[in-house]
This record gives C-alpha cells, structure tokens and sequence, in this order.
C-alpha cells in the first residue's frame, strides 16, 4: 500500500530535504507539494538538482484532501 503524502512549504530548504529522503522510501509517493509563493512553478526550476520530479508546485486548499498524510515544512516567524 502507497502512502500518499503532501507537503506544506514546498519551496523551503526543509522541505528539499523531506522530498529528498520520502523519494527513496517504497512506499511513500508524493502526492502534493504546496507553495503560496511559486504556485504552478515547475519544481525543478526552484531545485535544479530535481530534475527528475515533473511536479509543479500547488496552493493549499481544502479541496486538497486525498493525502494519508501531510507534513508541514512551512517558515514560523515571530513578530
């Protein structure tokens, strides 16, 4: 069985790493990567190194909600 997962915050560095270490697990298949700031942007344009992944970069909405799990990589900032 496939665990479908998504990430919130796609385009940060924690993210790179989560994506790299999900990419070689067998049974993990990202479903979703999401990012306010590069919405429809071709993820291999923000991570050159990631060639390999066709996936383009999504806004988060509640009608996103075919995922087992969802990591949240997204920035905190404290003001």
């Amino acid at each position: 069985m496939m665990i479908k997962v998504g990430i919130v915050g796609g385009s940060g560095y924690g993210a790179i790493e989560l994506i790299r270490l999900l990419q070689t697990h067998p049974h993990v298949t990202i479903a979703h990567i999401y990012s306010h700031s590069k919405v429809d942007e071709p993820l291999k344009l923000t991570f050159p190194h990631l060639q390999h992944i066709m996936q383009h970069f999504e806004a988060l909405t509640v009608d996103n909600n075919d995922c087992d799990v969802i990591f949240l990589c997204d920035t905190s900032t404290r003001k």
